[in-house]
């Protein structure tokens, strides 16, 4: 059954989600999930019942996340956007190969 903990922390600057979830996973357990409600209260979940010590590695995790950098956000929505624009690009033309599809996204990831 899944438990759940809510832990509160004083930072107030956005973090880096990927490498928080990573640091919760690899401090406390490969099962954690994370849903963040604001920048400072943080729901964890996991299979197996909270210990002190995994709350606690948590707190430490979530304290130190690094803070998310708002230029490889950017760099993140454009790459997305040239996969689906790409993608797109192939409902009329389904024949087009692996090659052909890469060149295509990398061409209008280049443009945006």
């Amino acid at each position: 059954m899944a438990a759940y903990q809510t832990v509160t922390t004083p930072r107030t600057t956005p973090t880096d989600l990927a490498g928080l979830l990573l640091a919760l996973r690899t401090a406390v357990a490969p099962d954690v999930g994370i849903q963040v409600l604001d920048l400072q209260t943080y729901t964890l979940k996991k299979n197996t019942p909270w210990t002190p010590a995994e709350i606690a590695q948590a707190q430490t995790a979530i304290d130190t996340a690094p803070v998310r950098d708002d230029a490889a956000l950017d760099v993140d929505q454009k790459v997305l956007k040239a996969l689906v624009l790409g993608l797109w690009e192939c409902i009329p033309n389904p024949t087009l190969t692996k090659a052909q599809l890469r060149a295509r996204i990398l061409a209008i990831w280049r443009t945006l």
